[in-house]
């Protein structure tokens, strides 16, 4: 009872006054036609389509997103990608509903550079359910928290949580996060660098997943004239290697 007066208060605070609000619509429409084997297909798996809404509140921006992914060869056309509420301001920001993580949020920033989604990505970076996620800013540091709640095991009891903190210096860039499944135990602790070189990027990252588990993640790009050449690694010692390159 308590999550959903607090996600109301948010919602309205979002929509108060909808004549207000700027409201955008945003998303990519993929279609690609595949051949191998003898076998033919069209896929649609990288399209979605969202909504924005936002309003100013005084020093504040309220915010409300809804994003769909659509992919017609799945049993469900449409499929959540982001629904979540939230507040801004200058020095960060407050949402809560279905988002990207803290890990999907730092691999985009280092190692996640490929338009494949089998990117080089940290092993649980992805969207998730019934989140708080709070994001400060201070200058070249950035702080984040989130905390989820399903409501699935008994009463108010959280689900896991993470924490991350990271440090953007222009040509050099690092950050790190500890994430726990509150539910198993699991624990995974993770570090990212990034570097800078004239017209190429380079950047790693490890994660320690317990269980002697454990990965590596080396990517580089290069732009050349009005294209960007990519490469990567992920060494693991529990999986198969991946290597790719665009």
């Amino acid at each position: 009872m308590k999550k959903s007066m607090v996600a109301m208060a948010v919602a309205m605070a979002v929509m108060s006054n909808v004549a207000a609000a700027q409201v955008t619509v945003s998303g990519e429409a993929v279609a690609e036609f595949e051949s191998e084997n003898g076998i033919t297909n069209v896929n649609t798996t990288d399209t979605y389509v969202g909504i924005t809404a936002t309003e100013v509140l005084g020093s504040m921006n309220a915010m409300a997103v809804i994003s769909l992914d659509v992919d017609t060869d799945a049993a469900s056309t449409a499929t959540a990608r982001d629904a979540y509420v939230g507040l801004g301001t200058s020095y960060g920001t407050f949402k809560m509903g279905r988002m990207t993580n803290a890990a999907k949020d730092m691999s985009g920033k280092f190692t996640d550079i490929f338009a494949s989604t089998n990117g080089l990505g940290l092993t649980n970076a992805g969207r998730i359910d019934d989140t708080i996620k709070v994001n400060v800013n201070a200058g070249s540091v950035a702080l984040v928290g989130s905390t989820t709640h399903d409501g699935s095991v008994g009463n108010d009891k959280q689900d896991g949580y993470e924490l991350g903190a990271g440090m953007d210096l222009g040509s050099f860039a690092a950050g790190a996060l500890y994430s726990k499944n509150t539910v198993t135990g699991s624990i995974t602790k993770s570090g990212l660098v990034g570097v800078a070189l004239g017209d190429v990027n380079l950047a790693g990252s490890y994660e320690d997943l317990g269980s002697n588990q454990n990965t590596v993640n080396l990517v580089a790009s290069m732009n050349v004239g009005n294209n960007v050449i990519k490469g990567g690694y992920k060494d693991s010692n529990y999986e198969a290697d991946v290597y790719l390159a665009e």
